[in-house]
């Protein structure tokens, strides 16, 4: 019973077999092309990206190295106009004294 199924099975199978579109030469290289050509778009997207990014690194790196240089530049003159107002205020009396001094005199 069962090589009687056997064979009808394996008739069946043959038959689908043969029936099936085989691949040409020409389907297989244009499908390898494409393939190709999809891992090469990939691989130009990613060098874009990376240089995007390298991009971006500079620029930021060049932000942040202008914001460091303004913010010494201004702690110098913050210290330096500091210490000159400092030195001012020792050697010239201020505006309470003067009217002090002017008060003083006049009695």
């Amino acid at each position: 019973m069962k090589k009687v199924l056997a064979l009808p099975a394996i008739g069946l199978l043959a038959l689908f077999c043969s029936c099936q579109k085989q691949q040409t030469e020409a389907e297989r290289n244009a499908e390898i092309e494409l393939q190709v050509n999809q891992r090469l778009a990939a691989e130009h997207q990613a060098e874009e990206q990376q240089q995007q990014l390298a991009q971006r690194q500079a620029e930021l790196d060049a932000r942040e190295k202008a914001l460091a240089n303004r913010e010494s530049a201004r702690s110098e003159h913050t210290s330096a106009s500091s210490f000159g107002l400092a030195r001012h205020t020792r050697s010239s009396p201020n505006a309470a004294d003067r009217l002090l001094f002017h008060v003083l005199r006049q009695a």
